[in-house]
């Protein structure tokens, strides 16, 4: 598992670096809980997986093209501020003022922000809904954008730069 670095990056929201987003936590030979993977390494993985289940599979013809980047997307609603709060509240490190982890209650959490994501960006059809169902229910996000102040706001590209490095 990745350390968590030592660096700490501006604390506000607008411009968080995707790089510093963790996607998961995870508990030391202690048992003390620490950030994990990166959602970007996380993702990577998660394409791999999916690129060789689809190539070894007799059905490999029905899936689409660009379901690999699908599967490996799904996690872009973790590039947030209120997400990133989420993990560094549970490892006890410092979180960016003004984004409660807790409002991601009011949209479905990350899977919300991966589905108003794909939906900005203009996926494919069903691959916003696909994103944001990924947890097994369809998110509330009728009220919100990918620009919402919530998610970062209007000068937060880091999704979009994060997809990006996913190409």
């Amino acid at each position: 598992m990745l350390r968590h670095r030592k660096k700490t990056i501006a604390m506000t929201a607008a411009g968080l670096p995707h790089q510093e987003c963790p996607a998961k936590t995870y508990l030391d030979a202690q048992g003390v809980k620490k950030l994990g993977r990166s959602v970007l390494e996380h993702s990577c993985i998660v394409g791999s997986v999916a690129r060789a289940l689809i190539n070894r599979s007799a059905i490999a013809h029905l899936f689409p093209s660009g379901s690999v980047l699908a599967a490996a997307a799904h996690d872009v609603g973790k590039v947030s501020p209120t997400f990133y709060n989420l993990l560094h509240a549970s490892c006890a490190l410092p979180q960016i003022p003004g984004f409660p982890y807790q409002l991601e209650r009011n949209w479905g959490g990350h899977a919300g922000v991966s589905q108003i994501t794909a939906q900005a960006i203009k996926a494919p059809e069903y691959v916003p809904e696909i994103l944001g169902q990924h947890h097994g229910f369809l998110p509330n996000v009728s009220s919100y954008r990918a620009d919402s102040e919530v998610f970062g706001g209007a000068d937060d590209c880091s999704r979009l730069d994060w997809v990006r490095a996913l190409l």
